[in-house]
């Protein structure tokens, strides 16, 4: 039986019913994390509460939390010849979310 129920925790984690196994091996930072922005966050963090994908939907469908996004703001070169038309770039975010431009780089 262990072979069978193996495969189905694979084939849940590959369709994303499951968490990472990994998230509880990542540390805690000391302080800010300046850098690996894109990397797992640990299943604690200190003075802070730890929720899964599905725990920020369920609180962003509520209304209990404020979303940030901090994508940047990406502004019309200053060299763009006389006549080139500028359409600036389009920004999926999240609804609702509160914009702080130009945070996430």
């Amino acid at each position: 039986m262990k072979g069978k129920e193996t495969i189905l925790l694979v084939a849940a984690g590959l369709l994303g019913l499951t968490e990472p196994m990994w998230a509880g091996d990542i540390a805690e930072p000391g302080g800010y994390r300046m850098d690996e922005y894109r990397a797992p966050v640990p299943q604690t963090l200190q003075g802070a509460k730890v929720v899964t994908t599905a725990e920020a939907e369920a609180l962003w469908r509520e209304k209990k939390a404020v979303f940030f996004d901090v994508m940047p703001n990406t502004p019309k070169p200053a060299n763009l010849p006389a006549g080139t038309i500028w359409r600036a770039a389009i920004r999926k975010d999240i609804p609702g979310s509160t914009w702080l431009a130009n945070v996430g780089y």
